[in-house]
C-alpha cells in the first residue's frame, strides 16, 4: 500500500546510487525507480553511498539536458 503513493509523483526524477553501496541501499533505490512513473535509474560504478561530487556532475548534466 505505501508503495502506491509514489505512483502519484509525476515529475522527472533521477534515482541514483553508488555501485559499492550496500545491496539493501541499491535494492531500495531500484525499487523506488521502478515505482516512480518518470524515473531514470543510474548506478554510479565505483562509488559508495557517499557519492563524490565529480561522479554526480555528468549524470546530472545528462539528466537535466533530457
Amino acid at each position: 500500500m505505501a508503495a502506491t503513493r509514489w505512483t502519484k509523483v509525476n515529475i522527472p526524477t533521477l534515482v541514483a546510487n553508488g555501485g559499492k553501496s550496500p545491496a539493501w541501499m541499491r535494492n531500495g533505490m531500484r525499487a523506488l525507480a521502478d515505482i516512480l512513473p518518470n524515473a531514470k535509474y543510474r548506478t554510479l560504478e565505483g562509488q559508495t553511498h557517499i557519492v563524490k561530487a565529480k561522479a554526480h556532475v555528468p549524470v546530472l548534466v545528462e539528466f537535466f539536458k533530457g
